[in-house]
């Protein structure tokens, strides 16, 4: 029986970054979906991902934030919020924080999930 692939949601406003991060998963043999907004809980629910990982300040328009978003969905799913500049952590119950993304670490954190 073919082990199941982990699906992981990857949440960044900036396509750059967030093609990158996706590409690593896929090679890894991951399921990636992307959204380039935070989403509603019951959209998220609906996706059904194993993982989200979230960029720390993913809405620069608004004053939704990446990292307090993660402290609301944590209950439904783990969350993995990561920046590229200086954030304070958040790590919490559901929620794993990688300052500077090390993608190492992160592989390391899925593969362990």
């Amino acid at each position: 029986m073919e082990k199941k692939k982990k699906k992981i949601l990857v949440v960044d406003v900036k396509s750059g970054g967030r093609e990158f991060l996706v590409n690593i998963l896929i090679e890894q043999g991951y399921e990636v979906i992307t959204s380039d907004a935070i989403l509603s809980s019951h959209i998220l629910l609906a996706l059904e991902p194993d993982l989200v990982i979230v960029e720390g300040c993913v809405d620069p328009v608004s004053v939704d934030d990446g990292a307090e978003w993660a402290k609301s969905v944590c209950e439904f799913v783990p969350v993995v919020v990561y920046s590229l500049t200086k954030y304070s952590s958040i790590d919490g119950p559901g929620i794993k924080y990688i300052d500077k993304i090390n993608f190492r670490d992160l592989l390391k954190y899925i593969s362990e999930m």
